[in-house]
């Protein structure tokens, strides 16, 4: 009798699986179908990566307000493809309630700062970003939920972290020495004019030309005269340090050396075919030879910290294993991953280019 009563439950629920797949499946192709889906996937993607090209020190100014907005305008799509399918729930844990939490923190001070003294202009600009971090976390959180669009996301954010590498590089090698030698001959001109002002023998055309450049040094904000004007010289020709699209060379580190963790990951855990090796190692030796460029210690410690805990849960064998994007997809095909990993060869060979960049630095 239990024999016969567990094998009618076992055909009861193998017939219940049976029926709620098709539904299972119908639902997901609706929502692959779904034109919403897609914007609202191609406008989260967009925004991410804009925020890594744009600098995050005028947020206080007001310049970054757009992707703010524009995160909220992602957060109305949201709502209005989840109206349509009638579904209203709202997923969320113990990580949701601290980042709300901390989102909250910010708006009550900056209520304060209204309320009281202080720069209320900066206070409504940083409040409205702090709303679009939110926004921004519960709409990751929502629809970027498998593991093939995270992967794919990061891969974004890797690639989008190498080419601001070899901007910063440009940078370091190119953009620097061009500037100063511009600024040379920028400075000599008005120094020679200035002189012939002083002593009255000043054509025309030439205080023309020098009230040109003097306009020029006001907009780039270059001090014309004085200790501000040895200062920013010494700045500007001892200096090398990348910052990328940032105004400061620290935070363009912090962003490094992320992205420079997470590519290791992928090195030392993915399994790649042996020209995707090749360009993970090259991407690999930007970002570290950028990071070492930026001469951040601050980066450099974190980094350490970082790569130290990275390494022990590696070792210990508690840290789940990273798969690149074609592993995922192929997982989720049911194919095996193909490929060798990643050989000692091009770990030393990473290790000897960051070790000549650091020697030049």
């Amino acid at each position: 009798m239990k024999r016969a009563r567990r094998s009618t439950r076992s055909a009861t629920s193998a017939k219940d699986r049976e029926t709620a797949r098709p539904a299972h499946s119908s639902r997901a192709r609706d929502d692959r179908q779904d034109p919403l889906s897609d914007l609202l996937a191609l406008l989260i993607a967009a925004l991410l990566i804009a925020r890594l090209l744009v600098p995050t020190e005028a947020a206080a100014w007001g310049e970054t307000l757009w992707i703010a907005q524009l995160w909220l305008g992602a957060l109305l799509i949201w709502f209005w493809q989840q109206a349509r399918k009638g579904d209203y729930r709202l997923a969320g844990g113990w990580l949701d309630w601290a980042v709300w939490i901390l989102v909250i923190g910010h708006l009550v001070s900056g209520g304060v700062v209204l309320g009281t003294e202080g720069d209320k202009r900066a206070a409504v600009n940083v409040m409205w970003e702090w709303v679009g971090l939110g926004s921004m976390f519960f709409l990751v959180r929502s629809v970027v939920s498998t593991r093939l669009a995270r992967s794919s996301l990061t891969l974004a954010f890797c690639a989008t972290a190498i080419a601001l590498s070899g901007l910063g590089l440009w940078q370091c090698y190119v953009w620097y020495p061009q500037t100063a030698s511009q600024y040379d001959a920028m400075r000599s001109e008005l120094d020679a004019l200035r002189q012939k002002a002083e002593t009255g023998v000043l054509r025309p055309d030439e205080a023309g030309r020098l009230r040109e450049l003097q306009r020029e040094f006001i907009r780039q904000q270059i001090p014309l005269q004085g200790p501000e004007r040895l200062l920013w010289e010494q700045r500007l020709k001892a200096s090398r340090e990348p910052f990328g699209l940032f105004a400061l060379a620290n935070t363009f580190a912090g962003l490094l050396l992320v992205w420079l963790l997470i590519l290791l990951d992928w090195a030392v855990a993915g399994a790649w075919r042996p020209r995707q090796r090749m360009f993970l190692c090259l991407g690999i030796t930007l970002v570290g030879a950028c990071l070492l460029l930026t001469k951040s210690r601050t980066a450099w410690v974190g980094l350490l910290a970082g790569g130290s805990v990275w390494g022990g849960l590696t070792l210990s064998g508690r840290r789940a294993p990273s798969r690149s994007p074609e592993e995922t997809a192929q997982q989720d095909t049911g194919k095996s991953p193909s490929g060798p990993r990643f050989r000692r060869g091009g770990a030393l060979a990473v290790a000897a280019a960051l070790l000549v960049v650091a020697a030049g630095a």
